[in-house]
């Protein structure tokens, strides 16, 4: 199943533990990954990366936001004027929404986060022959640049950690 660094990161986050089961949780990831056929751990390691596995983590104009709740998230992006965010614990950017007709509430669900989330980095694996650090920059940028490579190996690093 899962292995046991990924539900220590889990449970020992403090904002995983105060809005959600670590279990749950982790069967979220463990179904997404099967499902889709991402290797093992590296959507965890991802969301590590992305929001420090805050399932309420956004992320308006650069600025990164820790709500506690899922509708106090909610209402700091109603409330922002910003056109681009990113949302949840795989932190999926509102280009997502609107090609997909999601709602940020939707967004902001767990399931359909990491989901969405596995979704994206899939199409980057097929785009990219599996290769994982293109993938991973696809997955960050939409294309593979040095930003995106920087994320990658911060990502694969924490992969690697979490094996």
């Amino acid at each position: 199943m899962f292995g046991l660094a990924v539900l220590l990161a889990i449970a020992c986050n403090p904002f995983t533990a105060a809005a959600m089961d670590s279990s749950r949780l982790a069967r979220i990831f463990v179904r997404a990954e099967r499902e889709n056929g991402i290797p093992r751990n590296l959507l965890a390691a991802i969301a590590y990366q992305e929001s420090s596995l805050h399932p309420w983590s956004i992320n308006l104009a650069g600025r990164g936001f820790h709500p506690e709740t899922k509708i106090s998230a909610l209402v700091q992006v109603r409330n922002s004027d910003v056109e681009s965010f990113d949302l949840g614990l795989m932190q999926i950017n509102s280009m997502w929404l609107y090609r997909l007709g999601l709602s940020v509430e939707d967004a902001l669900e767990p399931v359909i986060n990491v989901n969405l989330g596995s979704m994206i980095l899939q199409d980057c694996l097929d785009r990219y022959g599996g290769d994982i650090l293109s993938s991973l920059a696809c997955y960050h940028s939409g294309e593979v640049d040095a930003d995106g490579r920087s994320y990658a190996r911060q990502v694969v690093e924490k992969w690697r950690s979490l094996q």
